[in-house]
């Protein structure tokens, strides 16, 4: 079972490599397979995937006829009655494996026949492909429905499939039927009838009801079974989308949760309602009385705090952001929760505050951004935020730039990932290009310093091509090596370009590049939309940045040799680099665009996705100056919409500025007209963007063009409904904000209430908590802790956050001398409060004082509170070392006493970043025994350990000067590295391993050892890329 697993893991890569080759063959192979192998639970629905991922490589032509070669071995393998089997063929239909498989209405009909065998486990996986094509599926479910069921005894069949399918359409017959259905459901809801009966009828009145075949006025919130009022209210809720909406019921006001939730539910349903008005609709809940009242109108239920509400709630929320009160906004961007879902959903309504609230309360957002990069990894709803408000922010995003820079720690992964992902998308729209080279080259000096990990990298890649075309000739020089490195280190073999050898920054994206690489694989079940340019992801960025520098002829030479490998892993992006690339280089280069062109129609039959046919189009316009060549694909594709993913659309743009006009049918693209590349915007262009936001949409499409037309100070056209679209584009209306004071100590947490979010189910250790990181709250934490602190500190004498507050709030308080953790002792001796501990029994704890009173007069005062709380960070070293050897040595020396593991990776992440620096190699050769014996003493299983002992040996390996004698280090790590087949490290260890072995010697000891271990016959199995060639060059060398 294991090797099946592992082999179905790695599927995707080698099916894709096979398909490119030969489609066919690859499909008569697997066939060939399917036929003689027997049914497996497992084994069979990888089979399944894997039939249908290669169809995608075959022609549409030639699908039909292939199909029904293999129809019944595939059969065969699908139609089982395993509930194993079940799941994983309902995981691959859910991700998207409907459109894949082959035959999808075969496979619906035998599933609904095998339900009289196994029930109703079939309707899960038959419900995702009745959603797939609703019109031809569900017609096949009501065929089978009347040959096999009653009304009577086959709702429960309805119920679970509309629960699996959101589309499931009504049949093709009279009226008669429908009647008869609401009919038996309608009395199937009795509160004495048991719960499954009811809410199998609810559900179908439910779905009836979103058809518009069924008014729901007979039903009412009022179950014994909250669960079933939910489902009442849902009902009510598909109603609210169309029906009158004065026919709804005078509910009644309840704190349960689920009559709030249905009740917001309803809300946001019927503010989609052409008949919606705020004089038609009584919802009793808070939210919508909040937005009555920011309206105008009477309100009877007060507010409460926004984090009351539940996820689902604050979806709801989000639908009806164009009419929620100022508040709501305000509270939004002032919240302060370490909840991600719940942080998520609150940028997305921050993403809408209109644009008088953003720029008056523009401070606010600076924090909630701050709070969000310190404490979240949330960059891209930060993002997506930044482009919905770009015309409230543009003229302030220097302020931003600044913010998100000011927590730039170059050699900390978590501190560099988010916020250089938004300076990223920032940078479209600013114009503050020296702040940006700054980031670039002190990046760049890090780069030596800093272990990569792919998201890392990732991002700097992304980074580097937004920079490309802006740093001078040498920076680009530098940056085409490294796109030369990751790009072949797709290759399979190891063989190190000629154009990189001699760079180091561009040696260490290769050799990370072929890790990260080397351990991506897809599993075609759970990612049934897999494509090779997922796993070799930097591809991608690489061939962006290469299309914008300048390319030495050497770069040139390599680009077109493996334009043919580069356009089978990213199509698009390779057509683009070689679209502009024709007019410089065509006649040189002749022979390779030839190649080039067959070879991309032979791509098109395969993948005729929008963005690649556009840049198809173009690429065939401009070629046809120099070449006479047709792509005859182009002639069937119908180019009705621009793509999803705003990338794909800004490199057609980039490249043909004749597709502008589509943007007008994608308005959320609409903000790439105002990013600096952009081409001029006409007044033909805003005139059909002005039409277009006259037309009955949805409100946020309505937003993007007229915040669009705004940017341009083009007229606005009229608009009638209440919300604050229509506040922020009459020239009459003026938004007027309160003075915000907080006055009185004895209602003072009210007060404070109006204007700043409480935590749900506050105390007052969850408000300092919130608020602990917000200067502007600052003056009433102090009023409301005063009194309150030494109570506070008794209760929490472990909250090393809360004691860290009070001091810098100047609040007098009596310190916890029982407190058990380290960093508050350690606060304690500084501050004198409890004695320092005898430094013989201390141990790690009395390392983390000494550590930090060792150097606290080296260092700015205030910081030192930062400093206690990094001793739990590796990064440590870049906070105390670097400053002078001596300071550096002396704290390895003091991690070096030390048996626990922790501060063994500490002494180990120090070494590897010293073996990159040369002018320590005298530090490395004085700490060379005491390092062999820790490697030798450490445990290699587990994953930091192993991975920080590893960098080391990486940087060993690698280093291209050779002042330092490493075999004692590399032949511990031989020795002390798992060597079993089921070990991982050794896999690790492969692209580098052969290295290790010629520096530590072939009559090492621990050479001796792993090529005793690799001569074992259970090394004979193993698959991983590349293993058996490492494994036999190493068996002969030694």
């Amino acid at each position: 079972m294991s090797k099946i697993m592992d082999a179905r893991s790695k599927v995707g890569f080698i099916l894709h490599k096979c398909c490119c080759q030969n489609a066919i063959t690859t499909l008569t192979i697997l066939v060939g397979i399917m036929s003689i192998t027997p049914f497996s639970s497992t084994f069979s629905t990888v089979l399944e995937a894997s039939i249908s991922y290669c169809l995608q490589y075959v022609s549409v032509q030639d699908r039909d006829q292939i199909t029904k070669y293999y129809s019944e071995v595939f059969r065969k393998h699908i139609n089982s009655d395993e509930s194993d089997h079940l799941s994983n063929l309902s995981q691959f239909l859910q991700s998207g494996g409907c459109k894949l498989i082959p035959q999808p209405n075969i496979l619906l009909q035998d599933l609904l026949n095998l339900s009289s065998k196994i029930g109703n486990a079939v309707f899960k996986p038959a419900g995702f492909l009745i959603d797939y094509k609703p019109e031809i599926m569900s017609q096949i479910f009501w065929e089978w429905f009347n040959a096999n069921k009653t009304i009577s005894n086959g709702l429960t069949s309805i119920s679970e499939v509309i629960i699996y399918s959101k589309n499931l359409l009504i049949p093709n017959c009279s009226n008669d039927f429908i009647k008869s259905i609401i009919k038996e459901c309608e009395n199937r809801i009795d509160n004495n009838l048991p719960f499954n009966v009811i809410e199998t009828s609810l559900l179908i009145l439910k779905w009836l009801t979103s058809l518009e075949k069924y008014e729901p006025f007979k039903i009412f919130p009022s179950f014994d079974h909250n669960a079933l009022n939910g489902l009442a209210l849902d009902c009510w809720a598909e109603y609210a989308v169309y029906g009158n909406l004065t026919n709804l019921p005078n509910f009644q006001i309840s704190t349960e949760q689920t009559f709030e939730k249905g009740y917001l539910q309803i809300l946001s349903n019927a503010v989609m309602n052409p008949k919606f008005s705020f004089k038609t609709l009584r919802i009793p809940h808070w939210v919508w009385h909040s937005c009555l009242s920011e309206f105008g109108f009477p309100s009877e239920i007060p507010p409460k705090s926004i984090l009351s509400l539940s996820l689902i709630e604050l979806d709801c929320c989000i639908k009806i952001a164009h009419i929620l009160p100022r508040e709501f906004f305000i509270h939004a961007m002032r919240s302060r929760s370490k909840n991600p879902d719940i942080t998520s959903r609150l940028i997305q309504i921050v993403s809408y505050t209109p644009q008088c609230i953003m720029q008056t309360y523009f401070s606010d957002f600076e924090d909630f951004v701050t709070f969000i990069l310190d404490h979240h990894s949330l960059s891209k709803e930060l993002s997506s935020c930044f482009r919905n408000n770009i015309i409230a922010i543009r003229d302030s995003l220097h302020i931003l730039i600044n913010h998100i820079c000011s927590g730039l720690d170059y050699f900390k992964e978590e501190k560099i990932l988010g916020r250089l992902f938004l300076l990223n998308q920032i940078f479209v729209f600013s114009h503050d290009l020296i702040c940006y080279i700054d980031i670039y080259d002190s990046i760049w000096e890090a780069l030596s310093l800093i272990p990569l990990s792919l998201s890392l990298s990732l991002v700097l890649f992304d980074f580097f091509n937004a920079l490309a075309k802006f740093v001078n000739k040498d920076r680009q020089k530098r940056l085409s090596k490294l796109c030369v490195a990751v790009l072949s280190a797709v290759n399979s073999n190891n063989e190190i370009p000629l154009l990189i050898v001699n760079d180091d920054i561009a040696m260490k994206f290769f050799f990370s590049a072929k890790e990260f690489y080397s351990f991506i694989n897809s599993d075609l079940i759970s990612d049934p939309d897999y494509n090779i340019q997922k796993t070799y992801v930097l591809s991608s960025p690489a061939l962006k940045i290469l299309k914008q520098i300048y390319k030495t002829k050497e770069i040139l030479d390599y680009i077109f040799y493996n334009l043919p490998n580069f356009l089978e892993i990213c199509p698009t992006e390779t057509t683009a680099l070689a679209t502009e690339l024709i007019d410089d280089c065509f006649y040189e280069y002749k022979k390779e665009y030839l190649r080039f062109c067959t070879n991309l129609s032979k791509i098109m039959k395969q993948n005729s996705c929008t963005p690649l046919v556009m840049l198809i189009s173009y690429f065939q316009t401009k070629i046809s100056v120099y070449l006479d060549y047709k792509f005859d694909v182009l002639l069937k594709s119908n180019i009705m919409k621009l793509p999803d993913d705003e990338n794909l659309v800004r490199l057609n743009i980039q490249l043909n500025h004749g597709i502008v006009p589509m943007l007008v049918s994608s308005s959320k693209h609409l903000f790439l007209m105002l990013e600096n590349w952009a081409p001029p915007t006409s007044d033909v262009f805003l005139n059909v963007v002005s039409k277009e936001s006259q037309k009955e949409q949805n409100w946020i499409d309505e937003r993007f063009m007229r915040y669009f037309l705004m940017a341009f100070g083009y007229h606005q056209p009229k608009k009638d409904q209440l919300n604050w679209l229509t506040r922020e584009f009459q020239k009459s209306f003026s938004l007027k904000f309160d003075t915000e004071k907080i006055e009185g100590k004895s209602d003072i947490l009210t007060e404070f209430s109006k204007f700043y979010p409480l935590p749900n189910n506050y105390n007052a250790l969850s408000i300092a908590s919130m608020y602990c990181n917000s200067p502007k709250v600052y003056p009433f934490l102090v009023n409301f802790l005063s009194p309150i602190c030494n109570n506070l500190v008794e209760e929490n004498p472990n909250e090393f956050w809360l004691l860290r507050l009070l001091g810098h709030l100047n609040i007098k308080y009596k310190f916890p001398v029982d407190s058990k953790d380290k960093f508050c002792r350690a606060l304690g001796v500084r501050n004198r409060c409890i004695p320092a501990p005898n430094p013989q029994n201390a141990g790690d704890g009395f390392l983390a004082v000494e550590t930090l009173t060792a150097y606290n007069s080296k260092m700015e005062k205030e910081k030192t509170n930062d400093l206690l709380k990094l001793l739990k960070s590796q990064m440590l070293r870049l906070k105390f070392g670097l400053r002078g050897s001596e300071v550096t040595e002396k704290f390895l020396r003091k991690l070096m006493k030390s048996d626990t593991i922790s501060q063994k990776i500490n002494f180990f992440f120090h070494l590897s970043t010293f073996a990159e620096i040369t002018s320590n190699p005298v530090l490395l050769e004085k700490n060379k025994s005491v390092t062999c014996q820790m490697i030798l003493n450490s445990d290699m299983k587990s994953p930091i350990v192993f991975r920080e002992i590893f960098l080391l040996i990486v940087n060993l390996v690698t280093q291209s000067r050779h002042s330092f004698d490493s075999s004692e280090i590399c032949d511990a790590f031989l020795q002390a590295i798992p060597k079993d087949v089921k070990d991982v490290q050794i896999y690790e260890s492969l692209p580098i391993l052969l290295g290790i072995i010629q520096i530590a010697g072939i009559n090492a000891k621990g050479t001796k050892e792993i090529v005793e271990s690799l001569k074992h016959e259970e090394f004979n199995f193993v698959n991983v890329q590349d293993f058996q060639s490492v494994r036999k060059t190493i068996i002969n060398l030694c």
